[in-house]
């Protein structure tokens, strides 16, 4: 923004610049002549934001970036009223109160929201409806004709909460998922560039909305290894590329022409039965555990010993029942003293294996 030119920025969060990092860029921005005011303000509370906006000692507001967020991850089931409000409540309230209280012939209105609120994330129902809102929020106000643009992040890689240190483990497990494209600094800094254009113009509701770090999907539709949801819905039919088989080859961990529960009804022992489990066991488990390459994977390990959690446990419940039929409680699954032994339960647990 300083390097376009920008001589004044209103920075509002509710602790106000608390860290080195936020006082170091406050200084640089200095240094760059801009006019850099940082009021700790909750954009949740209408009241305080409204005080903070007539307070503020610089020019009338031209635009505006909202890239507040809050994350509580757990299980809808297992998801308080207080995660709920946690994470909505920046979001909705906050973008709202901006909506409301900023003068109506801004320059921009961008509103940082993400590509889960297309495809969503198991764990994080709360993240996935409040980003739904921001791009709704941004078509109510192109309607009205006001500027507004929702940007659906993807995979932010060198920026933001993913990039920081304490979270590389996550940022690479959601890669190896083959969800996502990373988005790095250069990209995010020229999306911004187009819809901070005071020029650009939006003819109807269907421009406010843009969605960044999607990948073409490339699922195996017989053993899913990746166990991709939302890919097999109709709805994002259009993003589902198919992998090339390898018709010379029959391996179950290929895919071949056949699916798991033909391969489980052909086998003709328990031990046939167990392979076939076991080999699409193995990629399905080395996608949970960012690089982990399937061949690595030693079968006389426990699930446990690759450090899987609850929550991942939980994705691996539902993929064992939806592609051995084979319903397995967590403690079984977690409690299995080797990927061997978890294949003989999901043998022993499924009802499309043959006796044997």
């Amino acid at each position: 923004m300083a390097e376009r030119g920008v001589k004044n920025l209103a920075l509002l969060s509710r602790s106000g610049p608390k860290t080195k990092e936020a006082e170091d860029l406050i200084r640089e921005l200095k240094e760059l002549g801009v006019n850099c005011v940082v009021p700790a303000c909750d954009i949740t509370n209408r009241n305080m934001l409204y005080k903070t906006l007539q307070d503020l000692d610089i020019p009338p507001i031209r635009g505006c970036i909202q890239s507040s967020m809050v994350l509580q991850s757990a299980l809808f089931s297992d998801m308080t009223h207080d995660d709920w409000v946690d994470v909505t409540a920046c979001k909705v309230a906050g973008s709202w109160n901006l909506h409301e209280l900023l003068p109506n012939d801004l320059a921009f209105f961008i509103l940082l929201s993400s590509v889960q609120a297309v495809f969503g994330a198991r764990t994080q129902a709360n993240y996935n409806a409040v980003n739904t809102y921001m791009d709704g929020l941004a078509y109510h106000r192109v309607s009205k004709g006001l500027k507004a643009v929702s940007i659906m992040l993807g995979l932010m890689t060198t920026d933001g909460y993913l990039a920081e240190a304490d979270h590389c483990d996550e940022r690479e497990l959601l890669l190896a998922q083959n969800t996502y494209h990373g988005v790095d600094t250069n990209y995010y800094h020229a999306l911004l560039d187009y819809y901070c254009n005071p020029a650009l113009t939006f003819s109807t509701p269907g421009d406010a909305q843009v969605t960044i770090g999607m990948k073409l999907l490339h699922v195996d539709p017989e053993l899913d290894p990746l166990g991709t949801i939302w890919g097999r819905n109709p709805m994002f039919k259009a993003l589902r590329r198919l992998k090339e088989m390898d018709s010379s080859n029959g391996r179950a961990s290929n895919g071949g022409n056949r699916d798991v529960a033909s391969l489980l009804a052909a086998a003709q022992t328990t031990e046939e039965a167990i392979e076939v489990v076991l080999k699409a066991l193995t990629p399905r488990l080395s996608s949970t555990i960012a690089g982990m390459d399937p061949e690595e994977m030693d079968q006389a390990k426990s699930i446990q010993s690759y450090g899987v959690d609850s929550l991942q446990t939980m994705e691996l419940r539902s993929w064992f029942l939806r592609f051995f039929r084979a319903d397995l409680p967590t403690f079984n699954i977690l409690g299995s003293p080797s990927l061997t032994a978890l294949a003989i339960t999901i043998v022993e647990r499924s009802t499309i294996c043959a006796k044997k």
